[in-house]
């Protein structure tokens, strides 16, 4: 953005994975980030809704990849991350949650087979992303986990909510 010449404060949308990456950087680099867009996106909160052996399995299982998913990430190792992290600022915030259960059958086939997060885990998480960030929760998305797809006019909403949200305290 800086090499664009576009000033922030930025909003960050934030899908997935996307959701702990926005987190961090909003976390190390509060002046830069205006509001946040979370879309189903990932949280260290997770771990709050689950733990043990579940946490441990899922963790190892979106490290993995396979023809159908072939991005893996380390969880885990970015909740650490985060916790580490000054705490996040107050700042506008909305989130918006699937509510259809994610598809187990693109995992490969040793993941689906053992006990992982399951989706009322993943929606209890979202719950308490929500009210961490003080954000109105969307929950009626008719969608799976992406959102933009099944409703992108409901997620362009609610980005130029935030967007004028933010221009609006914005000097």
């Amino acid at each position: 953005m800086t090499a664009l010449g576009e000033p922030g404060p930025y909003v960050l949308v934030a899908h997935s994975y996307g959701g702990l990456i926005a987190s961090l950087f909003a976390r190390t680099d509060p002046p830069a980030v205006g509001g946040l867009v979370m879309v189903d996106a990932g949280s260290p909160l997770i771990a709050d809704v689950t733990g043990g052996r579940r946490l441990v399995n899922w963790d190892a299982g979106n490290a993995m990849t396979s023809p159908g998913q072939r991005e893996g990430v380390k969880l885990v190792d970015a909740f650490e991350k985060i916790d580490a992290a000054p705490p996040l600022p107050p700042l506008p915030a909305v989130v918006l949650s699937a509510d259809k259960p994610f598809r187990t059958d693109l995992l490969p086939a040793e993941v689906a087979a053992v006990q992982t997060v399951t989706f009322p885990q993943w929606l209890a998480a979202q719950d308490l992303l929500a009210e961490q960030l003080g954000a109105e929760h969307i929950t009626a998305t008719g969608s799976g986990h992406a959102i933009y797809l099944y409703d992108p006019g409901l997620v362009t909403d609610r980005i130029r909510g935030i967007v004028n949200d933010v221009r609006s305290r914005t000097p």
